[in-house]
């Protein structure tokens, strides 16, 4: 039932690869547990009998995963990967309920997002030695993409003459983006000098690509950490330029739904940590400038 589940999620629901492999590591590691404490397995098969597993082993599983110092986010997801395998199984009929539907999530803390000052950025691209460098940066901090969609952009995604970007996302999920004049011009000069220094490139054309074809993802991300790094940006990474995206939009008076398409979540909560973000930003301002905003001596004596 494993492989049936693999496949319905990764060709029905069309989960991403990384996704479908953390689902597939997690339930194996589940399996496991469970043959390791003595749990019978199906015909021979090696892997447990849904039918047989209670909500008991599912807790005994996460307790021992957190004794082991799995942290809570990742002990979420796997309790969330028990919960969508349960209910493939009772679709096929062979449980009559989910026994992990009725275990509460492990609470997680969520850490803010690292961002980087505009003033950081705008350094980084006018430190960038070559029109490629520069490219990805001005793209990842321009449109706020991730860098696997980065990579994953060809020529015909980019519409020159309305200015607008095709990207695929999480799921192959498919969104618009649009491109400030500057960037397209970028894109231009960068197109005619890979044309020129990589004419054999395969149809169709990656937009990144170098002489062994398209840009891998280490090499982007040793570009953004080098173009970063005599700047005050805490993390140097092509994730960092994506949350500065959003938190910029938001402090400068974006709506947080046009912020969510931009950025091409599929819900509203992932976008809202930005917002945390910005309110940080607004109370360390607001410390250090207000007379009652408790800075550093705000515990002094008015003298005036």
């Amino acid at each position: 039932m494993l492989q049936e589940f693999i496949s319905f999620i990764s060709l029905e629901l069309n989960r991403s690869r990384k996704t479908v492999v953390a689902y597939e590591a997690d339930l194996r590691g589940f399996n496991d547990f469970l043959i390791q404490s003595g749990a019978p397995s199906a015909g021979g098969t090696g892997f447990f009998v849904p039918a047989a597993v209670s909500a008991a082993d599912v807790r005994d599983w996460l307790a021992a995963l957190s004794e082991a110092g799995i942290s809570p986010v990742s002990l979420r997801r796997k309790l969330q990967s028990l919960r969508a395998f349960f209910r493939f199984a009772m679709k096929k009929g062979a449980v009559a309920k989910n026994p992990a539907a009725s275990i509460a999530l492990p609470k997680s803390h969520r850490h803010l997002p690292r961002v980087a000052g505009h003033a950081d950025i705008s350094e980084a691209i006018q430190a960038s030695s070559d029109t490629l460098s520069r490219l990805i940066i001005e793209m990842l901090y321009g449109c706020g993409l991730r860098r696997s969609e980065l990579i994953g952009i060809n020529d015909p995604d980019i519409n020159l003459y309305t200015g607008e970007l095709k990207v695929r996302g999480k799921g192959s999920k498919e969104r618009i983006l649009p491109i400030a004049p500057a960037l397209l011009q970028l894109i231009k000069d960068w197109q005619a000098e890979r044309d020129a220094l990589y004419p054999d490139l395969p149809s169709p054309k990656p937009l990144l690509a170098g002489k062994r074809g398209r840009l891998s993802v280490s090499t982007l991300y040793r570009n953004v950490n080098k173009a970063l790094q005599d700047t005050s940006a805490e993390k140097k990474s092509p994730h960092t330029l994506r949350h500065s995206f959003a938190t910029q939009l938001l402090d400068s008076g974006a709506d947080i739904n046009s912020v969510k398409e931009l950025l091409g979540h599929s819900s509203l909560a992932a976008t809202q940590i930005y917002t945390h973000v910005s309110f940080a930003r607004l109370r360390s301002d607001w410390r250090q400038a207000h007379p009652r905003g408790y800075s550093d001596d705000s515990n002094t004596s008015d003298k005036n």
